[in-house]
């Protein structure tokens, strides 16, 4: 009889567990206005192609956030990678508070991501 009160306790212990370690989340509210942001592709000076689009993902993980509004590349009027080649009136005509680019190099053994 006491191994059975000890079972039922220990099974009631470990539901407990369980049902504590249930994740629910509850989104209460949203952003109104997400920042409107253009994440231009960053380009590549490799020879083969690169296996990810990091503009897309830095572009995707900042929407996600929900806080951001991301510019889709097909709707810009340029692609730089460089600071001097940015027109600001561009992004101005398409309402972007922000922008940002980048450019990926490679060099043997590794590669540079300058943002």
């Amino acid at each position: 009889m006491r191994i059975l009160r000890h079972i039922f306790m220990l099974g009631m212990l470990l539901s407990s567990v369980a049902r504590a370690a249930e994740l629910n989340i509850e989104i209460t509210q949203g952003v109104d206005n997400p920042i409107p942001i253009a994440v231009v592709p960053f380009s590549w000076g490799g020879t083969s192609a690169l296996s990810e689009d990091v503009g897309g993902i830095v572009s995707a993980d900042l929407q996600q956030v929900g806080e951001f509004r991301a510019l889709p590349p097909g709707n810009m009027l340029s692609m730089p990678d460089e600071a001097s080649e940015v027109f600001f009136r561009d992004w101005r005509i398409l309402a972007q508070d922000y922008l940002l680019i980048g450019k990926i190099s490679h060099s043997p053994g590794s590669q540079m991501v300058q943002v």
